[in-house]
């Protein structure tokens, strides 16, 4: 990585070596650092990163006050949605959409 780097990990813990990135930040390799995601969840208290050097938000990063009472109506849509008429909507893998299983 060029110096002055800033490195963002918001996809899978333990996909980024955070006792390098620390030691990069100590050195002033890496400028910045951001993570929601860490390689021990829920943290042990001892981050090799500390928070004053980096981002950390818990991976609910879009988790608000304002939006929870958002997603507890799209829930409720949704599933009244289900129950009356056997709609699927915003699945990742839904019934319909899920790979078949090949026989041997």
């Amino acid at each position: 990585m060029k110096k002055g780097v800033r490195v963002i990990n918001c996809a899978r813990g333990g996909l980024v070596d955070e006792a390098a990135i620390a030691e990069a930040l100590k050195s002033g390799y890496v400028a910045g650092a951001a993570f929601d995601v860490f390689a021990t969840e829920p943290g042990d208290g001892k981050p090799a990163v500390q928070p004053a050097e980096r981002g950390c938000t818990p991976h609910l990063g879009a988790a608000t006050f304002g939006s929870s009472g958002e997603r507890r109506v799209q829930i409720a849509e949704q599933m009244s949605d289900y129950l009356l008429r056997g709609a699927i909507s915003n699945a990742v893998i839904s019934p319909r959409s899920a790979p078949r299983k090949r026989r041997a």
